[in-house]
This record gives structure tokens, sequence and C-alpha cells, in this order.
């Protein structure tokens, strides 16, 4: 757990992930809104991007939560921005990736 006085930065880098079977472990674990955001994407490297935010973020809520990735329920907030549900169940966090809105 972290503690109220840490801060966690965690990084992907996109073009790092390209093991054909990490990017099935990782499509696997969106929901389905989360996969429909994914197709929205017009280009391929937005898709890729995306994935690979949403992968380290599940990753990491899941290691924080004692939980599998793909058991969280994420729910999009009204910028596009994920949020964990429940949300008193995991400390705040910022998943940024500037460039990606779909």
């Amino acid at each position: 757990m972290l503690a109220s006085d840490h801060v966690h930065i965690w990084l992907a880098r996109p073009e790092d992930c390209q093991d054909p079977a990490l990017i099935a472990t990782y499509l696997a674990w969106l929901d389905q809104e989360e996969r429909d955001r994914y197709q929205r994407f017009r280009f391929d490297h937005h898709r890729h991007t995306f994935l690979v935010a949403h992968a380290l973020l599940r990753s990491c809520l899941a290691r924080y939560g004692h939980t599998q990735p793909q058991t969280l329920s994420l729910l999009a907030i009204p910028r596009g921005g994920p949020s964990s549900y429940p949300r008193q169940t995991y400390r705040p966090y910022d998943l940024t990736c500037p460039t990606l809105r779909a």
C-alpha cells in the first residue's frame, strides 16, 4: 500500500511493448467501454498508446489493491480519463496521455 506521504510514478514506453502475447493480454484486461474507446482511435499508434496506458494503470492499481488487472472496474470521467470504482478503494492517480482523446 502507498503511504500518504509517498508518490509512485510509473512509466511505460508504448514503443517497447510490441510482443503480440503481451498485447493480447493487455487487450483481455480491458472492459467493454475501454475496448470501444480503443476501437474509436483512427490511427494504430494512438490505439497502441491507449492500450499500453490502460494496461499500466490496471497493472499498478491491481498491485496496490491485491487483485487482478482484469477484475478492476474503471469509469470514464467527463474529460475522458479513467477513475477507479469504487472511488474510495484506491488513492488518487493521474493517467496522462496528452495526445489521446477518443
